[in-house]
């Protein structure tokens, strides 16, 4: 089989970490990099042994190039996926899908009028303990779902583009967006969604508020809470899921999943791997993975676009929430 010829648009930390990951899996390679600091592409490409572009219009004038991996800053999304999906190149576009999600319809209309496909890259739900939870959950141990809460109260401190709404969004675009789409993957369809906001901003050089809670109602009667914050000096992260017949809780930092039942049973299930970076390479590996089995072998998906389209308009809805000081309900109106 030929392998898929693979670039990467913008050679930051995380794209870095998107290609050389591909660099490990069978039936793909990269074949270029792109960066708008012309230097930077160069010695990443060389690294990897492929040319680097200083532009997104010539990385896709590559014949090379089958696919790329997007890895920008969130408001560049939507222009880079819908000059590639005219490129007719396949897209895995890093979350958020896009700031809002009028882009990220357009961004899927492209994709389906050029006939390519387009992957949002959503890796928390591919984590191994995440992943186990879901399984649980799924195999219908807990019964019913009735509640689920996610704590994501961590500290980083965002300078730069990350500083920035206008590139960057806000704080559901990240880190918010991975504790709601996983909500999506083990809930299903939302109904409608309530977001607060602190007035209090804690670290001065970001302009949009880093403290956020948000509860989402479900079409299957579950409620869903996630505590959102990147100014924890303290930090917490947790998931606990409550259902008719059991209960269950989990902390990403470790590798294992306490369940209890109602009949008096309790479980430690031991996950693994212990290490951080592992457990990150086995999440990055299992889309990339996916991505290209979907694109080379038209094999079933484990996220799609419209994963992220879901998950982006439950931003919306939130940010549209704290505005107007009520509830939104969903869908939203298509635009």
């Amino acid at each position: 089989m030929t392998e898929l010829g693979i670039g990467l648009i913008a050679c930051g930390r995380w794209g870095q970490i998107l290609a050389r990951a591909i660099q490990g899996l069978d039936g793909a390679r990269m074949v270029a990099v792109q960066n708008r600091t012309l230097s930077t592409a160069q010695e990443f490409g060389a690294a990897l042994g492929v040319p680097a572009y200083a532009t997104v219009q010539e990385l896709l004038a590559d014949p090379n190039v089958e696919a790329v991996l997007i890895a920008n800053p969130h408001s560049l999304h939507e222009e880079v996926a819908v000059a590639a999906a005219e490129a007719g190149k396949h897209i895995f576009c890093d979350k958020p899908l896009a700031t809002d999600v009028a882009a990220c319809y357009r961004m899927v209309d492209a994709t389906e009028k050029h006939g390519v496909k387009m992957m949002c890259g959503q890796v928390t739900r591919l984590y191994p303990v995440y992943k186990r939870a879901a399984e649980v959950v799924k195999s219908g141990r807990l019964g019913q779902l009735a509640a689920v809460n996610v704590a994501d109260m961590v500290h980083i401190d965002r300078v730069g583009w990350w500083a920035r709404s206008e590139t960057m969004g806000a704080l559901l675009h990240s880190p918010g967006v991975h504790a709601i789409d996983y909500l999506l993957s083990i809930c299903g369809r939302a109904t409608s969604v309530s977001a607060f906001e602190s007035k209090v901003r804690v670290q001065p050089g970001v302009d949009y508020q880093d403290s956020l809670f948000l509860l989402v109602e479900f079409e299957s009667g579950a409620i869903g809470g996630i505590e959102c914050s990147v100014s924890c000096l303290t930090p917490d992260r947790r998931c606990h899921m409550i259902g008719t017949q059991g209960s269950l809780r989990f902390d990403p930092r470790e590798s294992w999943i306490e369940v209890a039942s109602w009949k008096g049973e309790q479980e430690r299930i031991e996950v693994g791997p212990s290490d951080r970076r592992e457990r990150l390479n086995i999440g990055v590996n299992a889309e990339l993975e996916s991505f290209i089995e979907w694109v080379t072998r038209d094999a079933e998906p484990i996220l799609t676009a419209w994963d992220g389209l879901r998950a982006v308009e439950i931003i919306d809805a939130a940010y549209q929430s704290i505005a107007q000081r009520r509830a939104i309900y969903l869908p939203l109106p298509r635009p």
